[in-house]
């Protein structure tokens, strides 16, 4: 039994189709390594950058962390970020933690901008990353009884030049709708994560920040699905 051209084709769209949706890694947490803390009797962020990094991995090859501790009056404090190994196989993850007395918190930033020169720029930054195929900008983390929130920036070239979203911390994926930060997505230059509100005993873990997925091809697959069910009766009609 032969099969027809038309219905040999309808079946490799079919499995092209069924592909699993990617997503751009914008940083893995599985390259460089970073160890540093910032202290509340200084009024500064401390920044910390690392540099020649995997763009497959990180995003501009380019990590750059800030983190700021904060205390009440005649408290004390200090946030610690540190990029550890995780149960597993392959994962590793930043470790966000804060030691205050009486009371404190910390806000932690991971910046992308492929700019590698130690500063915490005021620029837009050079990723030139196209996002534009892309749905939602997604922060994954641990996060079991952490408080706070998760604030986006992004920075294009064009009209609305920055814009953020800010979403309540959860346990697992929080997902930001690139379309609405209102931006020229194919064009990204800048952008800067930041973990806000992190109180002591709170321990949050960001395991990975990834752009995607595509839409899932789900109406276009069952409509070839259909086109080669239908090829088929057709066939067997005929003999």
């Amino acid at each position: 039994m032969r099969i027809s051209v038309q219905i040999a084709l309808a079946v490799s769209l079919v499995a092209a189709l069924a592909a699993p949706a990617t997503s751009l890694t914008i940083d893995s947490f599985e390259v460089g390594g970073f160890n540093f803390s910032d202290d509340a009797s200084t009024v500064n962020a401390t920044f910390n950058e690392e540099s020649g990094l995997a763009t497959t991995d990180v995003a501009g090859g380019v990590r750059l962390v800030r983190i700021l501790a904060s205390a009440a009056p005649l408290g004390s404090a200090t946030a610690t970020g540190v990029l550890a190994p995780l149960p597993g196989p392959t994962d590793d993850g930043a470790v966000l933690s804060v030691v205050a007395v009486p009371s404190g918190g910390a806000e932690y930033e991971f910046i992308y901008d492929g700019i590698a020169n130690g500063l915490a720029d005021s620029t837009a930054g050079s990723l030139n990353l196209n996002l534009s195929a892309f749905t939602s900008l997604d922060v994954a983390m641990t996060a079991v009884g952490v408080t706070g929130f998760v604030k986006v920036t992004m920075s294009a070239n064009g009209p609305n030049a920055v814009n953020d979203q800010t979403l309540a911390i959860v346990n697992g994926v929080l997902s930001f709708p690139l379309a609405a930060f209102g931006l020229n997505l194919a064009s990204i230059q800048e952008i800067k994560v930041a973990i806000q509100g992190i109180q002591p005993g709170e321990v949050p873990i960001v395991t990975s920040i990834t752009a995607g997925p595509v839409p899932e091809p789900g109406t276009g697959l069952l409509f070839v699905a259909g086109l080669v069910g239908l090829g088929l009766r057709r066939r067997r009609a005929s003999f």
